[in-house]
């Protein structure tokens, strides 16, 4: 049994007594047996070289793989773009785990969307506008309905439950099916934009030839981009508001993928 160390970066024998000796391996329950690919040890009293205790909770684990604990659907290599950086399996979980309560103390708290409804003709209008620019786009707070200032040091990320898809048209729409497409999304998203951080942004992509109506949040920092896009596997990344940059999550490196070391 095999398994790789995050903190060293190296494989090591799971039965290596330099590394677990043998009374370290305990079966939940308090046995001291082990059993292969069943990982329900508990090794505590790791090579003073690491300088600390591994305490894995029981989970499966498999030869050459670290015994990860998943409970969030990691970005994978094949998807990450831009400046998305590796991270063990370990981090990623860890970062979407931070992300989901970030995420869901902001679900928590909500307010009615006052700001796009005493607003909602003269905001389908700018939108409008904006859309039908290379690239355009805005992004209206919905609890005011003033728009996000354009210079402003924020990240908008595109955030959508499960069960819900992005509305689009296709670019350069007339006004009407544009102004029809706004209706459906304010209705469609309404959950999502009574939440605190959360707006209504449209968007032009010129790439895919179409113009995205979604709910965006919009945070203050590239670490909680990472947090919440681990969270919410946007693999869409966030737009930098002030510089028109991208900023991606980050996604997971397969150990088994990674440069060994050569003596």
């Amino acid at each position: 049994m095999r398994w790789y160390c995050r903190h060293c970066r190296k494989m090591h024998d799971s039965l290596d007594p330099d590394l677990f000796p043998p009374e370290t391996y305990v079966q939940e329950g308090g046995s001291e047996s082990y059993t292969t690919g069943q990982s329900n040890f508990q090794p505590v009293n790791h090579n003073s070289s690491h300088d600390q205790d591994y305490r894995f909770s029981p989970r499966i684990a498999y030869p050459d793989q670290a015994p990860v604990a998943q409970q969030f659907l990691p970005i994978t290599q094949d998807e990450a773009r831009g400046n998305s950086r590796p991270v063990s399996p370990e981090e990623f979980q860890q970062l979407a785990a931070e992300g989901k309560a970030q995420h869901d103390a902001m679900a928590a708290n909500t307010s009615p969307i006052t700001g796009l409804e005493a607003n909602w003709q003269g905001i389908k209008e700018k939108a409008y506008g904006e859309a039908l620019k290379p690239w355009g786009g805005l992004t209206v707070d919905s609890h005011t309905g003033v728009p996000i200032d354009s210079q402003g040091d924020q990240y908008a990320l595109t955030v959508k439950a499960p069960d819900m898809r992005t509305i689009s048209v296709p670019e350069n729409p007339s006004r009407d099916e544009f102004h029809a497409a706004m209706d459906q999304a304010k209705h469609v998203y309404r959950p999502l934009l009574e939440r605190e951080g959360h707006h209504l942004g449209v968007f032009h992509d010129d790439d895919q030839k179409r113009v995205d109506i979604d709910p965006i949040l919009v945070v203050r920092s590239p670490e909680e981009v990472e947090r919440i896009g681990a969270y919410t596997h946007a693999t869409g990344g966030a737009y930098h508001f002030r510089t028109g940059d991208g900023y991606f999550p980050p996604h997971v490196v397969d150990p088994a993928q990674e440069p060994r070391f050569q003596p």
